[in-house]
């Protein structure tokens, strides 16, 4: 049974939604920490960048793991330094990316305020695994 106490900590800690948190705790067994692993693709689709589905975010996803040095567990600040690095044009390019769906992506990685969030949930430990 998950409590209301173990989804207030982990909303309070990442900043996620209730019922993610929630369905996170659910599928973790009420453990916490273990709530805080969550798939590349998923974190992507959670972060709610404008135009991104769970297929584009699947994709998104593939590029990232192209660029990373671990692939198995990967840092939230790791991504946006992927993804400030890339022109909106290489986005773009991205299958299944058109140009409405680069200029959104490419916005997001390039927002001060989205780099403080992947900073935040980097510091209380979440940790992302390639899919």
């Amino acid at each position: 049974m998950i409590t209301a106490d173990q989804v207030k900590t982990l909303r309070e800690e990442t900043g996620a939604g209730m019922m993610d948190c929630k369905k996170a705790l659910a599928e973790s067994g009420g453990d916490v920490e273990k709530a805080k692993r969550v798939s590349l693709s998923r974190f992507l689709f959670a972060l709610g960048i404008r135009h991104i589905g769970e297929g584009t975010s699947q994709d998104l996803a593939k590029f990232i793991v192209a660029h990373v040095k671990k692939p198995k567990e990967i840092r939230p600040t790791e991504i946006f330094h992927i993804m400030h690095g890339v022109t909106q044009e290489t986005i773009n390019d991205m299958e299944g990316f058109g140009d409405i769906v680069a200029v959104s992506v490419f916005a997001f990685f390039h927002d001060a305020k989205m780099r403080h969030l992947l900073e935040k949930l980097e510091k209380v430990g979440v940790v992302i695994f390639s899919d």
